[in-house]
């Protein structure tokens, strides 16, 4: 028998123009560390770690008052000026038995603020009740 197939003509691709890696860099070879005999230029300002099992940093404060002491609630103020409320049944170090609540922003705390203490501690009251619902949190 004869094989019937017919010769599927040579496909000729056209080359690529080269190109330069994207490892290879125009900067010229040197290193990036920098001994003491060769500074950076400025001085570098390396961000302090906090270990994330420490207890949160007691924040001065808060222009205009202080937020209500609620039990089983923990506020956290953060570097943005905001504060968070954490639900913690029991006092721990880490966030492990802890639940997160909600964040009161700068405007919203301005808000607060602007309260009478009476007010504010109703306030936060009802907007921690919500936020524990939201949460299944009894």
């Amino acid at each position: 028998m004869m094989n019937t197939t017919p010769a599927l003509p040579e496909v000729t691709r056209p080359t690529l123009p080269a190109t330069s890696s994207a490892r290879i860099s125009s900067r010229p070879a040197q290193s990036e560390f920098r001994t003491e005999s060769n500074p950076p230029a400025q001085p570098v300002n390396f961000p302090l770690s906090v270990p994330s099992d420490s207890p949160p940093v007691a924040a001065p404060p808060v222009a205009g008052g202080e937020l209500p002491e609620i039990d089983g609630i923990q506020w956290e103020h953060k570097t943005d000026d905001s504060i968070e409320a954490w639900h913690r049944p029991e006092v721990k170090r880490n966030r492990a038995g802890k639940t997160y609540l909600g964040r009161l922003g700068v405007r919203r705390q301005a808000e607060l603020f602007a309260m009478s203490p009476a007010d504010r501690q109703r306030t936060v009251a009802e907007w921690i009740a919500e936020k524990r619902a939201a949460k299944g949190i009894e």
